[in-house]
């Protein structure tokens, strides 16, 4: 993040709209490829949950784009049969008074394969219009979930970031504070010694650029702090809200399936129900036909 403050302060001489878009693409490709160092378990499980839903309900899904297809077929089988089947009738009809009775059978057929194509387009439509509707929102919600996840470990790898940059700008104070002495944890950096030997060269006073330096990294170090402070409150106040959604979103998950499990079933005995009601006023009619002369 101060890195992105030090490029902020770049930015206030390069006002050209190619800088700016050089800038944006590569504070875009920092975020792409920046990864936690310390990853949270609770968001690792949480993250391998929500994978492991959405790809069970593009399967659930798939299934039902595929039973709905052929339960349209279906459908469109038996109201060509009936088409076929009323066609007959009219034939039978054009025979003579003879085959006037025929004829009733024949239609009265036709309109029960007719309703019984229609209980089928019915059916069809309501598991599209209910139970599938229901998959797309699970899965909605499943990308929605995935997107805030990065959302969150982006805000982690930004407070990564500002410790990692508060303690290098911590080991620098301690190097200027006691020059020529090995901090633990410090190495000594190339540029501080080239500018060193350049103030020397030039005749400063070493003592008092140190002194300048020590000035400026010390006010960093206080605006740093409360960054990093504040970044750690945002990381944490967010995971804390990730973590109360998702509980209170799988709750809710566990009613709303059993729910659309039950409709789905109270849907299926709904549709054999008519079925049998369809097919038993379809059997005398097809037995009656055998006793006409």
């Amino acid at each position: 993040m101060c890195q992105v403050n030090d490029k902020h302060q770049l930015e206030q001489h390069m006002t050209s709209p190619s800088s700016k878009l050089l800038t944006s693409l590569s504070d875009a490709l920092l975020r792409t490829f920046s990864k936690v160092k310390k990853p949270d378990d609770r968001f690792v499980h949480m993250k391998d949950a929500v994978e492991k839903l959405e790809d069970n309900l593009n399967i659930v899904d798939r299934l039902y784009t595929r039973i709905g297809k052929r339960q349209q077929d279906l459908s469109h089988d038996y109201t060509d049969f009936s088409t076929s089947i009323r066609g007959l009738s009219v034939f039978e009809a054009n025979e003579g008074a003879n085959y006037k009775e025929i004829d009733i059978k024949l239609r009265q057929f036709a309109e029960a394969i007719e309703a019984y194509a229609t209980n089928v387009t019915n059916m069809a439509k309501n598991e599209d219009l209910v139970h599938q509707n229901h998959i797309h929102e699970l899965l909605s919600y499943c990308q929605a979930t995935k997107d805030q996840l990065k959302e969150r470990d982006q805000k982690q790898v930004d407070f990564e970031e500002l410790t990692t940059y508060l303690q290098q700008l911590s080991q620098d104070r301690e190097r200027l504070l006691h020059p020529g002495q090995n901090i633990p944890g410090t190495s000594l950096h190339l540029g501080e010694y080239v500018s060193d030997q350049m103030s020397k060269m030039k005749g400063h006073n070493l003592t008092q650029t140190r002194r300048e330096r020590l000035a400026r990294i010390q006010m960093k170090l206080e605006e740093l702090q409360q960054e990093v402070t504040v970044a750690n409150d945002v990381h944490n106040a967010f995971s804390s809200r990730m973590i109360h959604e998702y509980a209170i979103f799988n709750q809710t998950r566990i009613k709303e399936m059993k729910q659309n499990l039950l409709c789905y079933v109270d849907s299926r005995v709904s549709f054999y129900q008519q079925g049998v009601d369809v097919w038993s006023k379809v059997l005398p009619i097809l037995e009656s036909l055998d006793d006409i002369d």
